[in-house]
């Protein structure tokens, strides 16, 4: 079903379109709120790590550019490449320190990987309140908070899975409610190698990806021809797990959060820059309506 797409607001002035356009985030029918949204009120410190957490979401898909093994809109988009990835990725295990180095070598992973990824970005950037990667216990889901319910009550949940994911406080983020703690970060300084390192670092090659993937497969019993990832039928029958189409991990994707000082200026919308929201919308439109019902068919069947 398409999204309904909210242009910027009027108020914005030309100069600010032409050199840093936005757009809104796509919300859903039916989903409460107007253009406006919703206005939740945020310390400056929450507003700041509400900030911080969305550029790191953003790093994430840059890290992991394939996107991910369980996401319909990425198999089509890679023409099930980001499976072959996945799985390479998981062919070697991994301790929590390790895991997004090697997710981002490999360029794809799940919520896991995903996760993963996205929490060391966080912590690198120079919080000063913890950053959790957590694994939920009410789902098959990973996701990042910032902050500790212990002293303040309020955190905020970082989730990179999502096409258009973005950060949320804790009472707007949909996909978990318990959960357990699978790596924490204590507060740190900013370290920016670590973002140069994730982004631009030594990556798998094209070979090493095969051969990684033909072994897992066979380790699994179930050798695959890489021809066979050209065929829908063949990415559904290889895939484990469930698929899925997830664009938002928001309860109200209209959202705006909006300092205690009040004012527009102090508002952080629920938007993302053009080129990202392009970006994210290909993937989208390449996931045919006909495409997916296909996986979804043969998926179903177990073929």
């Amino acid at each position: 079903m398409p999204f309904n797409l909210f242009g910027a607001p009027a108020s914005a002035s030309r100069h600010s379109r032409q050199s840093d356009p936005k757009v809104m985030l796509p919300g859903k029918p039916g989903l409460e709120g107007t253009h406006q949204g919703r206005v939740i009120t945020v310390t400056e410190s929450q507003q700041q790590i509400l900030k911080k957490a969305n550029r790191s979401i953003e790093d994430t898909w840059k890290a992991l550019d394939k996107g991910s093994a369980n996401q319909l809109h990425d198999i089509i988009h890679t023409r099930g490449g980001v499976i072959k990835r996945t799985s390479a990725c998981r062919a070697e295990s991994t301790t929590a320190e390790s895991r997004p180095w090697r997710a981002a070598r490999f360029r794809a992973g799940n919520c896991g990987e995903m996760a993963a990824v996205n929490g060391l970005l966080l912590a690198s950037s120079g919080i000063s309140e913890p950053v959790s990667v957590c694994s939920a216990l009410d789902g098959d889901h990973a996701f990042v908070m910032v902050g500790d319910k212990r002293i303040n009550g309020e955190r905020i949940y970082s989730d990179a899975w999502p096409l258009y994911g973005r950060a949320d406080k804790e009472q707007n983020y949909e996909l978990s409610k318990r959960y357990r703690i699978v790596k924490e970060y204590a507060p740190q300084a900013a370290n920016p190698d670590v973002r140069e390192q994730l982004l631009h670092g030594d990556k798998a090659s094209r070979e090493e990806v095969n051969l990684l993937y033909q072994r897992e497969m066979r380790r699994q019993g179930e050798p695959i021809d890489s021809r066979d990832l050209n065929s829908l039928k063949h990415i559904a029958r290889r895939h484990g797990g469930g698929l899925y189409q997830q664009y938002q991990a928001s309860r109200n994707i209209n959202v705006y959060y909006q300092t205690e000082s009040g004012g527009s200026d102090t508002q952080l919308k629920p938007e993302m820059k053009r080129s990202v929201y392009e970006s994210r919308r290909r993937r989208q439109d390449d996931a045919t309506r006909e495409e997916v019902a296909e996986l979804m068919r043969n998926v179903n069947r177990g073929v």
